[in-house]
């Protein structure tokens, strides 16, 4: 029997996503399912006079749909990933590595599968931006979760990616990326007619617009308040959860809290027009909600803020505004009875091209290690710019295509997305770094330069190792055009014009801690902090914050901290510390020294 080992960031007892979903189809169409969380209470135990069965039968909740939910095994309360690693080992050798495939759901778990033979297989499952993440929510994530994850990524068999922004990153990091949206099981929301309606909406009065799901940093609050106040007519219904976020409050707005997931479609045939008022950012252009699918499959239409992956889809409407929003909500609401079951009938079908069943099932004939067909590359992006080209007026899809015209090598038409003249400082609500490379690549290299300050001009420390890199005029082209490479995620391709610079560049000091940084980027530790040291120990008359950006000197003592190699980490930290640029920064990271080191030596003692 065939085993998949799903590896996830969440808890299969939390609300239901992906994973949960994938190991759902997996059970039902025969496979061995074990579905392991992170954040599951940890059993401590000693594996060694244990079968992997032994483990599967005491040691894991059977579910209904014949998933094995596991606990996480580690070996004592010490350390909160001892034995994980051994673990998977275990799975893999007892249940044959030719027969277990590994869906890897969250960067984390990386840490673990470093004992894993190449027999088996590695699925990486990308279904988020994990810089955004990092970079645009407070939730504890730190830079390691995306080095993490282009280590993953580069070493899995297989990348799939649940929306188009995903793919273009994981496209840099592997050959075989496969395009897999979110979905829905329909016979799960197919609209029932039924007079049961659930209690704590049977007395709100409609017309009802809907929300389920977790009011988090992506949703748009002020959206949602300038709707309820300009709608005072409608009753805004919201189930979920609010997570570090809350709801504005005005009296026709009622939170009614987590339901679960049987309960969501009682409450949507309540509902009139089913709304997703996410942010327009980053973050939420590499989103597919599988809400969107969910309230399309009960026959509620949707209105929703521009998300790439939603463009177009029959039974929604897409608003680029605030006010376009509010329109859209009022064209669903105003229907006659004949529209609106028009509308609902193009949102049942457009959920049955999104059944789970439908999108997965590609996915056997990889595990099955039969020839699964993936489309090329650039057939992909393709496509995707000319899904993209009639949207091209709103400023998020021109960074997508700024982004994918960058990948294709098409850096004219990137710079045609901008107004070029120098002195518009409009064209700085572009992606800096995208435009920064494209400027590079047709030879505008004071633009370039220009831009990339404008990035960092609230970031001191990049800066200042910014300037050191262009100071370099005899260098400054290569090492600039490495630079920006690294920037926009295009890692192999910097690590490629670095490897020959330095046969070709007389003064390599520079080039070895840009190697450094970019090894540290592939999440490959050991080989980064061999290219610091190498950087360090010859950086003649150039101080570590002209060798190394301040990323890569905090992943690099990190790694010497990690090993308990104190002293050359404490060194390198003292040699900065008299430039007031890098005071605070070197006060953190002596902190984070002198508490490894003196909780090395009482472990020792």
């Amino acid at each position: 029997m065939k085993t998949i080992v799903i590896l996830s960031g969440v808890k299969y007892s939390s609300t239901k996503q992906r994973p949960h979903h994938m190991a759902t189809f997996f059970a039902r169409k025969g496979y061995r399912v074990i579905y392991i969380g992170l954040p599951e209470q940890s059993k401590v135990l000693d594996l060694q006079d244990l079968s992997i069965y032994d483990v599967l039968n005491n040691f894991s909740e059977r579910l209904e749909n014949g998933v094995y939910n596991l606990k996480r095994i580690v070996k004592n309360n010490r350390k909160y990933d001892n034995g994980l690693d051994e673990l998977l080992e275990k799975i893999e050798k007892e249940l044959l590595p030719i027969n277990t495939t590994f869906l890897v759901a969250f960067p984390e778990w990386v840490r673990f599968i470093n004992r894993l033979s190449n027999k088996c297989q590695i699925i990486y499952d990308c279904m988020d931006d994990w810089e955004s993440f990092v970079n645009d929510l407070d939730w504890g994530y730190s830079k390691e979760v995306v080095n993490n994850e282009r280590k993953l990524a580069s070493m899995a068999d297989l990348v799939v990616t649940s929306a188009r922004s995903l793919y273009s990153k994981m496209a840099l990091l592997n050959d075989n990326v496969y395009y897999l949206p979110n979905g829905v099981w329909t016979k799960d929301y197919k609209p029932v007619h039924s007079n049961s309606i659930p209690q704590d909406i049977n007395n709100i009065d409609g017309p009802i617009v809907f929300f389920m799901g977790g009011i988090a940093g992506w949703v748009d609050t002020d959206l949602i308040s300038f709707l309820a106040k300009e709608r005072p007519e409608y009753s805004f219904v919201f189930v979920g959860t609010e997570v570090k976020k809350k709801l504005p409050y005005y009296p026709n707005i009622y939170f009614l809290g987590h339901k679960n997931y049987e309960e969501l479609p009682a409450y949507l045939n309540q509902a009139r027009v089913a709304i997703i008022p996410f942010k327009v950012n980053k973050l939420t252009v590499a989103v597919t909600p599988l809400k969107f699918y969910e309230y399309l499959g009960s026959a509620t239409p949707v209105v929703t803020t521009i998300m790439p992956d939603l463009l177009g889809l029959e039974g929604s409407m897409t608003a680029l505004s605030y006010k376009e929003f509010l329109t859209h909500v009022d064209r669903y609401v105003d229907m006659d009875k004949s529209q609106y079951q028009l509308e609902s009938n193009k949102a049942i079908k457009t959920s049955m091209e999104f059944d789970w069943s439908k999108l997965i099932e590609p996915l056997c004939s990889f595990i099955e290690r039969e020839n699964m067909k993936l489309q090329s590359k650039r057939k992909f992006l393709d496509d995707t710019l000319k899904l993209y080209s009639s949207y091209q007026q709103n400023t998020l899809i021109k960074n997508e295509l700024l982004s994918l015209y960058n990948m294709i090598g098409n850096y004219e038409l990137a710079i045609k997305l901008f107004n070029t003249d120098e002195n518009d400082e409009d064209i700085y609500i572009f992606d800096y770094l995208q435009m920064a490379l494209a400027y590079f690549q047709v030879g505008h290299f004071e633009k370039a330069i220009k831009v990339v300050m404008k990035n960092f001009e609230n970031e001191e420390m990049s800066l200042a190792y910014f300037k050191s890199l262009i100071n370099d005029d005899k260098n400054m082209v290569m090492l600039l055009e490495i630079y920006l490479f690294k920037l926009v995620g295009n890692i192999y391709k910097a690590i490629e014009i670095a490897d020959k610079a330095i046969y070709s560049m007389n003064d390599t000091r520079q080039v070895l801690g840009l190697l450094a940084g970019l090894y540290m980027d592939l999440g490959e530790y050991e080989t980064g902090a061999y290219y610091g040291v190498e950087a360090i120990y010859n950086r003649g008359d150039l101080s570590i914050g002209e060798v190394m950006d301040t990323e890569c000197i905090s992943l690099l003592v990190n790694y010497l901290t990690n090993l308990q190699q104190h002293v050359l980490a404490e060194d390198i930290v003292l040699s900065i510390i008299t430039d007031n640029t890098f005071k605070e920064f070197c006060i953190q990271k002596l902190s984070t020294i002198y508490l490894s080191k003196y909780s090395y030596n009482d472990e020792g003692e």
